[in-house]
């Protein structure tokens, strides 16, 4: 059962990501939808909102949205983890964090091949 903490994390991220749903591409709604019964951790669900929020997964067409998102975040476990390591630790995004975390983004959506 997520902590009061984590459950406010969500709901900002979701606001944020709602509130973004009229200006960016149909893709981004993609990034709401979890498969049943899988849900993701809080750091991986800010992560992708993150990427959705700031425009790094517009040119991703819908249909390859889910591929996108998983490939992302095995990039991020495998070459960034200490990024989603402090995301979930302190419940915010840092400063330091976030300047690692677009570079993390940029560096992936360089070398994706979706």
């Amino acid at each position: 059962m997520p902590d009061d903490g984590m459950k406010r994390a969500y709901r900002v991220a979701r606001e944020l990501l709602w509130d973004r749903l009229d200006d960016t591409s149909p893709g981004t709604t993609e990034i709401l939808k979890q498969v049943q019964y899988e849900p993701q951790s809080l750091e991986n669900q800010v992560m992708v909102i993150y990427a959705g929020t700031r425009g790094y997964c517009d040119n991703v067409p819908v249909d390859r949205m889910k591929a996108w998102e998983a490939a992302f975040l095995r990039f991020m476990e495998t070459s960034n983890p200490e990024i989603g390591r402090d995301i979930g630790e302190k419940k915010v995004i840092s400063e330091e964090t976030e300047a690692r975390l677009k570079e993390a983004i940029k560096a992936f959506n360089a070398g994706w091949q979706g």
